[in-house]
């Protein structure tokens, strides 16, 4: 439903000569929560809030969220058990104000893209192109066996 929404609203933005970043629609699909209406809603809000243009920076600020960045540094380093470096990027996110039930379904989705990659290096799609080399390279160092260990962790985190 998420590659639906956003393709639906990529359509849109296009029809109306909208500048837009692929990965903030899938955010702003994601926020929505299965509701059209409400992806509709949150696009003029982006728009409105991003100088007429839908960024993923934007979208991200006004829904309270990490970039693909931020998060994907918080994977990396739970990886790398670097916990000094998780530490950090938690009170920076706290510090933002972040939605904690995003950064841990953006922190999931990120984990499953790895696993889908591992499995199929086709996998990473045209939304993920600014961080491309970042997930081939954890999908090539985490072996497939620690990845269920680390989804399980990201759900039980406190």
């Amino acid at each position: 439903m998420l590659n639906r929404f956003a393709h639906q609203l990529e359509h849109i933005l296009n029809e109306e000569h909208i500048a837009h970043e692929p990965r903030a629609l899938q955010l702003l699909s994601r926020a929505a929560d299965g509701s059209l209406r409400d992806a509709l809603s949150l696009t003029d809000q982006a728009i409105a809030s991003g100088d007429g243009q839908v960024s993923t920076q934007a979208v991200s600020a006004m829904l309270g969220t990490l970039d693909d960045d931020q998060a994907l540094s918080l994977v990396e380093a739970v990886v790398d058990a670097n916990g000094e470096r998780v530490m950090s990027l938690i009170n920076e996110a706290a510090a933002r104000g972040i939605e904690w039930e995003a950064l841990l379904v953006e922190m999931l989705s990120l984990l499953h893209r790895i696993a889908m990659v591992q499995l199929s290096p086709a996998a990473l799609g045209s939304d993920m192109a600014a961080i491309e080399q970042r997930m081939r390279e954890l999908a090539r160092t985490v072996p497939p066996g620690d990845l269920p260990a680390l989804l399980s962790d990201v759900v039980d985190w406190p």
